[in-house]
């Protein structure tokens, strides 16, 4: 069963928006950019190898993660106007949905340390 075009825009901007964050955590001032790898490689160091390495189990390698990005780089952009419906999206919706989930929960850790 093909993925709905909504849930890959939707996990999209939800990676989107907590890469920004994880930049903000990091006193790393974000640029206005869909580009998932861009926000990616702005991150430190530390942030990015915590967020590569939560991936692994995903993609394989550290490597694994930007050629995952690199495959949904645009996708916010590409198919937020779009009502089609593809079974090439069923695997960027998996990556989107754990990519999202590791970058909340690291946030959530890095506001806990600070408090």
């Amino acid at each position: 069963e093909a993925a709905p075009v909504p849930m890959l825009v939707c996990y999209a901007f939800a990676v989107e928006m907590s890469l920004k964050a994880l930049l903000l955590l990091d006193q790393v001032q974000a640029v206005q950019t869909h580009k998932l790898p861009d926000l990616f490689a702005r991150l430190e160091g530390y942030t990015g190898q915590l967020v590569e390495k939560s991936m692994a189990c995903c993609v394989g390698d550290a490597g694994g993660v930007h050629a995952a990005l690199e495959a949904v780089s645009d996708a916010f952009a590409m198919f937020r106007d779009t009502q089609e419906e593809s079974s090439d999206l069923e695997a960027c919706v998996a990556f989107l949905s754990q990519l999202q989930a590791t970058c909340v929960e690291l946030a959530e850790r890095r506001l806990s340390d600070r408090a």
